[in-house]
């Protein structure tokens, strides 16, 4: 969950990624989705800027695919948002 806090991102957003890619529903701690929240939340940090559109791509995969029955607000508004911008 380093990547919420923003550290060392530009460690942890491949290994990161590599596991969104397999599955962006892989839950992190605390349910299914979290580990996305957090990489989508951090998109907009200048150390996320390589990552932008790998980002994004995992997040349109996720919002394409059977979601969990529970999705916090939060994370479908940030869904939502990272799809919209601009690539």
């Amino acid at each position: 969950m380093l990547a919420g806090q923003r550290i060392l991102l530009q460690h942890l957003l491949p290994v990161a990624l590599g596991r969104l890619e397999e599955d962006p529903w892989r839950s992190g701690d605390m349910y299914p989705g979290d580990l996305l929240n957090n990489v989508v939340r951090c998109a907009d940090d200048p150390e996320a800027r390589e990552f932008r559109q790998a980002i994004r791509e995992i997040a349109a995969a996720a919002l394409s695919k059977k979601q969990p029955d529970f999705i916090p607000q939060e994370l479908k508004s940030n869904l939502a948002t990272i799809v919209q911008t601009e690539k």
